[in-house]
């Protein structure tokens, strides 16, 4: 996936609220497992 600039990337074509709320649970629940 290629992104014209940083701040589309940021936006995600307007899922930004998702994406990035998901990578942040993965990342939470992974770091409280190991």
């Amino acid at each position: 996936m290629q992104f014209e600039s940083w701040q589309a990337f940021w936006h995600m074509g307007g899922y930004a609220f998702y994406v990035w709320t998901s990578f942040g649970v993965t990342f939470l629940a992974m770091g409280l497992i190991v």
